[in-house]
């Protein structure tokens, strides 16, 4: 644990009946990756109307269309483990620095991932280009809808 190649989950799941540590668990695998057409998320969010979040993801995406390119890379994730770590500082200590786009937006980000399953996950630059200033999306990764998305802007110090 102490060079982070395991975690404790890691050291839990390996243990035997009694709790005790006694092999090396199994390796894990390398993130699913899958590149994915703008186009298809498009698609998939249909004609609208889009609550206003999912409006403004849906013109930052086809901005991000036409000035980067057609394609986004997508991690296939489990919710509950994005969630966790997610949960784990306070939003408060997210909004000294950043400008979530409606606050509230942080909190749904967080109720989608709130199912145990796999999604989607991706993000892509802004207009400036600042890797700093960021939507993040979550995807179904049969249908492609857009479950949840957050636009994150660092704030000037």
């Amino acid at each position: 644990m102490w060079i982070s190649n395991l975690d404790v989950e890691d050291h839990l799941t390996a243990a035997g009946p009694d709790g005790i540590y006694r092999a090396t668990p199994p390796q894990r695998t390398g993130p699913q990756e899958r590149t994915i057409e703008v186009e298809e998320i498009v698609d998939a969010m249909g004609d609208g109307p889009w609550p206003g979040l999912l409006d403004a993801f849906r013109l930052g995406l086809l901005e991000y269309r036409s000035r980067a390119g057609f394609r986004v890379v997508a991690t296939l994730v489990d919710t509950q483990r994005v969630r966790k770590n997610r949960s784990l500082r306070p939003l408060s200590g997210y909004l000294k620095y950043w400008d979530v786009y409606g606050h509230e937006s942080f909190t749904e980000y967080l109720a989608a991932l709130s199912e145990k399953r796999q999604v989607l996950f991706f993000e892509f630059s802004l207009t400036s280009g600042d890797p700093d200033n960021h939507w993040r999306a979550i995807l179904d990764p049969s249908t492609l809808r857009v479950l949840a998305a957050e636009r994150w802007i660092k704030r000037s110090t």
